[in-house]
């Protein structure tokens, strides 16, 4: 025989796979990020859309952890990723994948650390792929541009 006392508990609500809390981000005088706070529960998708220049960008750096925020959190799997140590860190972030539009590369990397990017994720030291790399980023850029920033690069492409 069964001792029940009142209703069952109500089921459990699954951790959201990503959380980001109250974030904020600004570059000099520009605000880009104000308090932005959302979740994702298992299963579900996210879509972030507007015009150019208004975050986009930044906001998915954040949440893979590739921009720390000025304040704010964001939890992947219910871990706090800017409480992670680097290398846990680095452990999260190959939970992501991410796909540029038009080919885009970070415009806060040159063009070497853009080609150089999944490499050093991979945890190999440096020396196993900079020759390769350099040979990479020679046959992209065919200039001076692998020592140059991307954001410079892309305003010389008209």
């Amino acid at each position: 025989m069964e001792n029940r006392t009142g209703p069952p508990p109500p089921p459990k609500t699954p951790e959201p796979r990503l959380r980001a809390v109250d974030l904020k981000k600004s570059f000099g005088s520009k605000v880009v990020l104000d308090g932005i706070s959302f979740s994702v529960a298992p299963g579900e998708s996210l879509v972030i859309v507007g015009p150019s220049g208004t975050g986009k960008s930044v906001l998915l750096k954040h949440l893979i952890g590739l921009v720390r925020p000025d304040s704010g959190k964001v939890f992947v799997a219910g871990e706090d990723l800017w409480a992670l140590s680097h290398v846990e860190r680095t452990r999260v972030r190959k939970k992501f994948g991410m796909s540029f539009q038009e080919g885009a590369l970070f415009d806060s990397m040159s063009v070497f650390d853009n080609i150089a990017f999944p490499l050093r994720r991979s945890g190999r030291p440096a020396s196993s792929f900079r020759a390769g790399c350099a040979a990479a980023s020679a046959s992209r850029a065919r200039s001076r541009m692998s020592r140059r920033s991307c954001s410079s690069t892309s305003r010389t492409r008209g």
